[in-house]
């Protein structure tokens, strides 16, 4: 950001003045909505944004259905009045940053670059990457579809990347899982379908075997009572690390913190964090989407409600394919051992993607 003298993005100002449009939107659900128009602002160049009306929605599925007249009632109700505001406020969302690096500076000639995690890349982050690469460059672009929460909805080759056959190459280990965690999240995302240059890692490549992952049913006190029980006999807080996952952040975790400091076991708040501070702490706390990219001896996913995985009609909202890729990504953070608890009667609909015999069933 330095090139391009900008001192910071306004990238929540800008998202609360989308949620503001999407929300007035009738037709479709508003959550949906903001994915649908940051998918196709990150897909499309900015003189190119009436392409969406008639260009194939690749990624981004059939459910629900936006035609040629939703699709312009999209542009001209919300992607034109948001793309206004920001120009009228001077703002800089993620989106804009990486147009300005294509567009507005020279290329800076990297001979190398390494992209990891470039399944969160958009169409339009991936262009300003290239843009910077020297005339003879190495670039390698490292993705997880798995861990792809949002669909990315473009392809490599309309972002200006050639994957050759001979210049691709799937990793099939899978260094972290035992077998059984493999097995439980591969389950979670059966009939998930992916882009067609892209593949589902096969969770089942593990090398290693342990237990099978536990769920949990009773109140939520007394499944906070089993896992901090269960850590002070089974886990070696010296050098073994625990997470404690939530779908969303705040004050879910209250009191999972009381019973932590009642019993003197420090933990670090990981929420919007991607480096664990330094200090003898070995207990986490975190939502499912910061602790993508970071791995744990022991996974605990407790209070797993309906309230907290809220999703709507399929036909008008893609919200389902995004919770259960994001409950995948939770449970793969585990190395050991993965718990889900919930009170009966108040589960999250996604357990019913818990393939039979994938788990060991404790009732509190």
């Amino acid at each position: 950001m330095s090139e391009l003298r900008i001192g910071s993005v306004q990238a929540d100002a800008a998202r609360a003045a989308l949620c503001g449009l999407a929300t007035r939107f009738a037709g479709l659900d508003s959550r949906y909505l903001m994915g649908e128009v940051e998918y196709l602002l990150g897909r499309f160049k900015p003189n190119e944004l009436e392409n969406y009306v008639t260009r194939e929605r690749t990624g981004r599925g059939t459910s629900p259905r936006v035609d040629a007249d939703l699709r312009r009632r999209i542009l001209n109700e919300v992607v034109y009045p948001y793309c206004q505001h920001l120009d009228s406020n001077k703002w800089i969302d993620w989106n804009r940053l990486a147009i300005k690096m294509t567009h507005d500076i020279s290329c800076l000639g990297y001979d190398i670059i390494a992209v990891d995690e470039s399944q969160d890349f958009s169409a339009n982050q991936i262009r300003a990457v290239n843009h910077h690469l020297a005339r003879d460059h190495a670039a390698i672009f490292v993705t997880d579809t798995v861990q792809r929460i949002y669909d990315r909805g473009f392809t490599w080759i309309e972002a200006g990347v050639s994957i050759a056959a001979n210049r691709s190459h799937l990793l099939r280990e899978n260094h972290r899982n035992t077998k059984e965690i493999a097995a439980f999240a591969r389950g979670i995302l059966n009939g998930i379908s992916v882009d067609a240059d892209g593949v589902l890692p096969d969770l089942n490549a593990a090398t290693s075997s342990g237990p099978r992952p536990k769920v949990v049913i009773g109140r939520y006190n007394k499944q906070v009572s089993w896992a901090i029980n269960f850590i002070c006999h089974n886990v070696e807080l010296t050098h073994e690390t625990v997470a404690f996952l939530k779908p969303q952040g705040g004050g879910w975790f209250n009191a999972i913190k009381s019973e932590l400091s009642k019993f003197d076991i420090k933990y670090v708040d990981m929420q919007r964090r991607r480096d664990w501070p330094r200090g003898s702490e070995n207990v986490a706390l975190s939502t499912f989407h910061s602790a993508k990219g970071l791995e744990f001896d022991y996974v605990f996913v407790l209070g797993f409600n309906q309230q907290n995985t809220p999703f709507d009609d399929e036909n008008l909202t893609d919200q389902i394919h995004v919770l259960r890729r994001l409950l995948a990504v939770a449970i793969a953070r585990a190395r050991k051992q993965v718990v889900i608890g919930y009170k009966s009667g108040e589960e999250s609909r996604l357990t019913r993607y818990f393939a039979t015999g994938t788990f060991e069933r404790v009732a509190l």
